[in-house]
Formats: C-alpha cells, sequence, structure tokens
C-alpha cells in the first residue's frame, strides 16, 4: 500500500483485530448449552436480522433506483461485506453475499437465503466447538483450510446447484395449481 495509505491500513488493522477479539469471545463455547446459544444467536438470529435487513430491505431498494437486479445484487452484496467490518475476508463475504442475493432473486423468496445464511454461520460454530473441544484436527480460523482445487470444485457444484434451483423455481411459477 502506498505511503500515503499507510493509516487506512493501520486502521483497517485495528478494526479486523477489534471484530476478532469480538468474535473469539463470542465463540468460547465450554459447554453443549454453549453452542446451542450461539447457534440460536450467530446461526438464526443472525441469519434472519440480516437477510431482511440485506436482501429483504436494500437489495429490494437497490433493484427499484437501479432498475438492474444485477446491480442491485453486488452493491448490497459490497454494503454487506462491508458492514461486518472485517476486511481481510471481505471477498470471499461479497460472493456469499452474491449467493445469498441470487437465491432470492431467483426464487422471489427470502427464505432460501436465509437458511443458506443459517447454514453457514451454524456450520462455522459448529466446526469451532469440535475444533475447541478437539473432536476435529483443523482449525476453522485457519486462513488455508482447503486448497484451491477444492475450492475451484466447490464453486463449480455451486453454480451447477444454483441452476437447479433457478430452474426448478421457474417451472413452479410456469406450472398451473388447480
Amino acid at each position: 500500500m502506498p505511503v500515503f495509505l499507510k493509516f487506512v491500513q493501520e486502521w483497517m488493522e485495528k478494526s479486523e483485530k477489534s471484530a476478532e477479539i469480538m468474535v473469539t469471545a463470542m465463540l468460547k463455547m465450554n459447554s453443549v448449552g454453549d453452542l446451542i446459544k450461539n447457534v440460536l444467536l450467530i446461526g438464526l438470529a443472525t441469519a434472519v436480522v440480516e437477510e431482511f435487513l440485506f436482501r429483504g430491505c436494500l437489495q429490494t431498494i437497490f433493484i427499484r433506483w437501479t432498475k438492474n437486479t444485477h446491480a442491485a445484487i453486488w452493491i448490497t452484496a459490497i454494503l454487506f461485506s462491508a458492514f461486518h467490518m472485517q476486511f481481510f475476508g471481505f471477498l470471499p463475504r461479497v460472493m456469499l453475499g452474491v449467493l445469498f442475493g441470487y437465491m432470492v432473486a431467483y426464487s422471489g423468496s427470502i427464505w432460501p437465503a436465509m437458511w443458506g445464511h443459517f447454514i453457514n454461520n451454524s456450520f462455522a460454530v459448529i466446526a469451532t466447538y469440535l475444533y475447541q473441544h478437539k473432536t476435529i484436527k483443523i482449525d476453522p480460523e485457519s486462513q488455508h483450510v482447503f486448497n484451491y482445487t477444492v475450492y475451484i470444485i466447490s464453486l463449480i457444484i455451486l453454480l451447477f446447484l444454483l441452476w437447479i434451483y433457478r430452474y426448478i423455481a421457474l417451472s413452479k411459477k410456469q406450472t398451473p395449481h388447480y
């Protein structure tokens, strides 16, 4: 980063460290009760609130303003990622926001995005709990849990599943109900 932007880098690193401290404190789980509490709070409540705010409200507003669903999805995804104030995970979170945005756009419902968000967050909470209790050896917080081949294969599978999901959603809209 250029020298004149050094303060930006320092601010981002400080914000990232603060967010890390907060998340670490929240994810300290000593019992199954703590796990359940975190799945309900971080998994369920966060999914419901964030999806209503970002996909239910903001994405709808941006679709009306821009008259372009794709632009609205990307703008909302960028805001979604920025909202989390964890800059070093910015791009993966943008892509997650894009995924949730297209789930809403293709289905016409916020529920698939809420379920996806819930599953994503709950999986992270459960993996953290299992790691803390030495049930699994891979630290879910490590930066390189998987390699790029796994990422690419996962992306291809995800795109295929989205295509199937869109096909089913569109065919349901065209099927008359008697």
